[in-house]
C-alpha cells in the first residue's frame, strides 16, 4: 500500500510523514531496583546492567546513525527519594546506532537504580 495521506471518517486527514517521522521507533519500560529486567518494549531485544543506575538497551532493528531524539524517565516508590532519568553518559563513544544508554541519577548527580526506568527514541531505522 502506498499512501501520502491517511483519512479518518470524522477526524480529517494527516500526511503520512507525521506518522513516519513522529512515531517512536523504540520504547522500553524496565525494572531497575531489585532485579533488572524488561517489563515491556518495542524494538528492544535485551538489556545490560552496565553499572549502578546505568543500562544499555540493545535494539532489534538499529537506527541509521546516532542522530536521534531520546526521552528517558525514572520513578521511585519512596517519596523521600528524588531521582531523575538521563540518557546522557560521560563516555559519548558509547553512543551507538544499535543501542541506547539510559540511567537514573539522584538530585545530587550520583547514578542510582530507580524502581522503573522508561526510554523511547525517534529517528530513522536502518
Amino acid at each position: 500500500i502506498k499512501a501520502d495521506t491517511l483519512e479518518h471518517s470524522t477526524a480529517g486527514t494527516v500526511d503520512t510523514q507525521y506518522v513516519v517521522k513522529g512515531t517512536p521507533k523504540i520504547w522500553v519500560t524496565a525494572a531497575q531496583h531489585s532485579s533488572a529486567s524488561i517489563k515491556d518494549s518495542l524494538n528492544v531485544s535485551s538489556m545490560t546492567d552496565t553499572s549502578t543506575g546505568l543500562y544499555r538497551f540493545v535494539l532489534s532493528n538499529a537506527f541509521t546513525d546516532t542522530n536521534r531524539s531520546e526521552q528517558h524517565n525514572g520513578s521511585v516508590q519512596s517519596s523521600s527519594d528524588n531521582y531523575h532519568a538521563s540518557g546522557c553518559t560521560d563516555d559519548y563513544t558509547q553512543v551507538q546506532s544499535a543501542s541506547i544508554i539510559s540511567g537514573c541519577t539522584s538530585i545530587a548527580g550520583a547514578l542510582v537504580d530507580c524502581e522503573t526506568l522508561g526510554s523511547l527514541a525517534l529517528g530513522d531505522l536502518a
